[in-house]
């Protein structure tokens, strides 16, 4: 969907705060928007819109198998990342 404004930035927390003072749309991830959609600030339109994927990546220092703990937690942001999406589109 071709996009035209005045506006343009690459931080998400800019553009948060512009559309928070009705400057327009954007695509902002879920976890910035969803309290204030939930407190009627924000309205979500256009929900099927997704962003371009952006991979997410775990390092491990130690050569090996990392321990238990961690591969547990690495597990568990790897599903939460497959289940809820963290891209929104809201004005």
């Amino acid at each position: 969907m071709p996009v035209t404004g005045r506006m343009r930035t690459n931080n998400q927390e800019a553009l948060f705060e512009a559309v928070l003072a009705g400057a327009g749309l954007a695509l902002l991830p879920d976890w910035l928007v969803e309290p204030h959609i939930s407190a009627g600030l924000l309205q979500r339109v256009r929900g099927e819109l997704e962003g371009p994927s952006t991979p997410v990546h775990a390092e491990f220092q130690t050569p090996g198998s990392p321990p238990r703990i961690v591969r547990t937690f690495v597990y568990w942001l790897a599903d939460g990342f497959r289940w809820k999406p963290i891209l929104a589109a809201c004005n």
